[in-house]
């Protein structure tokens, strides 16, 4: 079940939104097939289902693509609740008052590339004030970015774990898109890749 089956070695990764090449690793549960650019377990994404989220934070400073996102999650029962920001500062003001108010927090989805404060920032700073005012566990993150994955978006993943990725892509619709946020968030919210090794 390596990279080097052909019947294996390139599937579609919702992450990346495009065919990838893919390698294998022993998992406590057995073998497992991953995306070889984002590490995405993909046998078992398609199979897992997100649990409905209570409230999901999203900052994007597109209008168009965060109600897109507001209206996904809603219409596919994936969250409660969305409540949208128009960038970083103010996801940022929104999370504090929902931790200072003991509400929780089920997921963070950032845009990569926004202004005043990109994502990236955003993310670190989260986890700062995460910390600083021990919120515990740290509300899951999945940075969405119109550019593929590089490795300081992997680095960065690393430091704000638990933490994914998803390119925003060109999608068939609104529908394609939920499908992939779906398969994506499951896999987040389960705590990503687990044993084994990673790329």
């Amino acid at each position: 079940m390596g990279a080097s089956d052909p019947r294996q070695a390139f599937r579609f990764c919702p992450s990346c939104n495009e065919e990838v090449y893919t390698y294998a690793v022993q998992t406590d549960l057995g073998p497992e097939l991953r995306c070889s650019a984002c590490g995405l377990p993909l046998a078992t994404a398609a199979a897992l289902g997100p649990e409905r989220l209570e409230c999901v934070l999203v900052a994007d400073d597109s209008r168009v693509y965060r109600t897109l996102l507001r209206d996904v999650l809603l219409e596919r029962k994936l969250a409660a609740t969305v409540e949208v920001c128009a960038s970083g500062p103010e996801l940022l003001a929104r999370a504090a008052t929902r931790f200072q108010e003991h509400l929780p927090v089920k997921l963070v989805i950032l845009d990569v590339m926004m202004t005043p404060l990109n994502g990236p920032a955003t993310g670190m700073a989260l986890r700062a004030l995460e910390k600083g005012l021990g919120v515990s566990p740290p509300a899951p993150i999945l940075f969405v970015s119109g550019s593929a994955l590089e490795e300081t978006m992997k680095t960065l993943l690393g430091k704000c774990a638990p933490a994914l990725f998803l390119h925003k892509g060109a999608d068939k619709g609104p529908a394609a898109l939920g499908q992939r946020l779906e398969q994506v968030m499951a896999t987040l919210l389960k705590g990503g890749p687990k044993g084994g090794s990673t790329r």
